[in-house]
């Protein structure tokens, strides 16, 4: 699953957060060897959405840490070399089916202040006793940004003079995109058909009460984001009614040149239960309103052993993520 809206990047002059807060951890673990890892970490891409404007931004992409086990160690200095690759990148798309392509090397400058080195595909990155964590930005030029393409940075720390490795964040893929037309925050009415036999509601339509965020997938996609739960879930009510969400499915909704909404796909891996989305087949049902930037959608919820549950959605725009 895309990790999305904070999970782990400041934009330096927009609104998703790096967890700077985090400069003020004494980052003493009290035990064990220090652990060498990228902050944020791990197997689920990073995702960076930009507005178009402005067309030069200094961005945040990479927050290297070192968690020590004593102020001895903290007092040391260290050196760590992080490789950024195609061949990562490959790896991960034959794994996710994704395309994911280096940024190009005319797109972006590292800040001086970031203190990097970097020849050929290695950043170098020196940090000075009592020194744990670095961030490293680059001034990004987004017009030399192709719309149509996955963009990102396949960063892997390949050796560190002090300590080990993490296992579990010792690698990102940092997904830098331009936030396309339907991203932004949404307030969101539902109807569900179908369920009524197992604790759902089936026919009122209900105003759900959280804002719903869609965020940029693509060029012209986005999945959904429900702020009250901090999940990507498909959003619905119970019975009661109550608002609710639902396990293994991750709705991503996609776009035509006509703002026609031809697609919506679970992102999520099928946990057993067959979860999965598909338009429901009514005609003039399912598109983008530019001029309210309202979400009409109508589309059908999967599950093996039950019956169909139909879900009409009305995604209206509240203003930018």
């Amino acid at each position: 699953m895309r990790k999305l809206f904070l999970k782990g990047v400041l934009l330096l002059s927009a609104a998703i957060i790096f967890n700077s807060c985090e400069k003020n951890d004494t980052s003493l673990d009290g035990a064990g060897s220090t652990l060498v890892k990228i902050n944020h970490g791990g197997p689920d891409p990073i995702l960076i959405p930009l507005d178009v404007n402005p067309a030069q931004e200094e961005i945040a992409v990479l927050d290297v840490r070192r968690d020590v086990q004593n102020s001895g160690a903290l007092n040391s200095p260290a050196t760590i070399t992080i490789t950024n690759t195609q061949v990562y990148l490959d790896s991960f798309n034959a794994h996710n089916g994704t395309a994911y392509q280096l940024l190009p090397a005319d797109a972006f400058t590292i800040t001086a202040a970031s203190g990097v080195a970097v020849s050929g595909d290695t950043w170098t990155i020196n940090l000075a006793p009592g020194e744990f964590a670095r961030e490293v930005a680059i001034q990004l030029d987004k017009t030399k940004m192709d719309l149509s393409k996955q963009y990102g940075f396949g960063f892997q720390i390949a050796s560190t003079s002090q300590g080990t490795i993490a296992k579990d964040n010792g690698e990102a893929l940092v997904n830098v995109l331009i936030k396309n037309k339907y991203d932004g925050v949404y307030g969101l009415t539902i109807t569900t058909v179908g369920w009524g036999a197992y604790g759902i509601s089936d026919g009122p339509t209900l105003e759900f009460p959280s804002d719903i965020g869609l965020g940029t997938t693509g060029e012209s996609s986005v999945d959904l984001f429900i702020y009250e739960f901090g999940t990507h879930l498909q959003p619905a009510f119970t019975d009661v009614p109550a608002a609710t969400q639902f396990g293994a499915a991750t709705p991503e909704f996609v776009f035509n040149a006509s703002d026609q909404l031809i697609t919506v796909r679970n992102t999520t891996p099928d946990d057993g239960r067959g979860r999965a989305f598909q338009l429901a087949p009514l005609t003039g049902s399912n598109y983008f309103d530019p001029a309210t930037k309202t979400i009409y959608a109508y589309y059908i919820m999967k599950q093996n052993g039950r019956p169909n549950q139909f879900i009409t959605a009305i995604f209206t725009y509240k203003g930018p993520r």
